[in-house]
């Protein structure tokens, strides 16, 4: 079934087939459509449909033959004058006629570059707004120099120049003494980092091993002392003594550990320490009993910790709780 057009305009029930109809409908009705009202702005006739004039007369609204009487009747209220730079004739909106400030109620401007031409020739020194008393005379630190800086920056500023400020910069170089190695260094005051000052890396490192020895390192946790327990010292000697001071399984002297390693011969624990440690304490006097101990040298020590089936040791009697262990 083809489509109806219907005529939209109000009381009218005219429909057809075809759009040609409704167009010969509305041409032939015009004076029905159409209606002569009088401008509310400039006064002239002019024609208007009327579904429109229904629509503006129900939401109280005036008539307009153009879109300009309509902007004219609207801006009623403004101000036609001229621009305070240029000159041309401009028309001011309520809406901006009084919006910013006090300079705004006597100028007005046709467009952005107008105002900041006029404000950029007016206002000038004591006339701007924001004035506060202009920059302020101080002197240089270093040449004793006057100039002049803005109010924020008293404070803040010392020198009237860059080279002035390198100037009061440059200082004689002093001399201190190595905390390490006692060798003289001289440097700049300011390339001195706290009391003590070292002259290398190499020294550096020996100071920072020195500072975070023992109680002064963060991650110190008691030392050996509270992790062996307190006879841990003299277990240690009894058990280097009955294996005549060398490793249990090379038989590497403890001298010449010391001298290869910079380090002493370790002691080994045949059962872990862990086994002994009960409630977050380790029973010391059961763990480092001189039958549980044994020495080794740094290799071998690595080689046997944690390993529960150990390489053949070399002729040596066990102890008896070794014998146990590993039968």
């Amino acid at each position: 079934m083809p489509n109806k057009y219907r005529c939209d305009e109000s009381g009218c029930s005219y429909q057809t087939d075809s759009k040609r109809g409704l167009g010969v409908h509305k041409a032939t009705h015009k004076d029905e459509i159409f209606r002569t009202l009088e401008c509310s702005e400039c006064g002239e006739e002019f024609e208007k449909r009327t579904k429109d004039i229904e629509r503006s007369d129900r939401n109280n609204l005036n008539h307009f033959c153009s879109v300009k009487c309509k902007n004219n009747f609207e801006r009623g209220g403004g101000i036609d004058t001229e621009c305070s730079w240029c000159g041309n004739e401009i028309y001011i909106p309520p809406s901006r006629a009084f919006e910013m400030g006090e300079y705004e109620l006597i100028n007005h401007f046709c467009d952005k570059n107008c105002e900041s031409e006029w404000k950029g020739s007016n206002w000038v020194g004591k006339e701007h707004p924001s004035w506060n008393g202009g920059n302020v005379d101080v002197s240089c630190d270093n040449c004793c120099d006057k100039y002049t800086v803005k109010p924020s920056e008293v404070d803040v500023s010392s020198f009237c120049s860059k080279e002035c400020k390198l100037d009061a910069w440059e200082t004689d170089a002093v001399t201190k003494e190595c905390e390490v190695c006692k060798n003289t260094i001289e440097r700049k005051p300011y390339q001195f980092k706290g009391d003590d000052s070292v002259c290398s890396l190499e020294c550096f490192s020996v100071y920072m091993s020195n500072q975070k020895k023992g109680e002064k390192n963060p991650m110190y946790k008691g030392g050996r002392t509270l992790l062996y327990g307190p006879n841990w010292a003299q277990r240690r000697e009894v058990v280097l003594e009955k294996f005549n001071k060398e490793c249990w399984y090379c038989g590497e002297k403890r001298e010449e550990h010391l001298q290869r390693r910079d380090m002493d011969l370790h002691l080994h624990h045949i059962i872990p320490r862990d086994e002994f440690v009960e409630n977050g304490e380790y029973d010391y006097e059961r763990g480092n009993r001189v039958d549980n101990l044994v020495p080794l040298c740094h290799s071998h020590h690595s080689m046997w910790e944690g390993v529960e089936i150990r390489p053949p040791m070399k002729d040596i009697e066990y102890p008896e709780v070794l014998n146990s262990r590993i039968a």
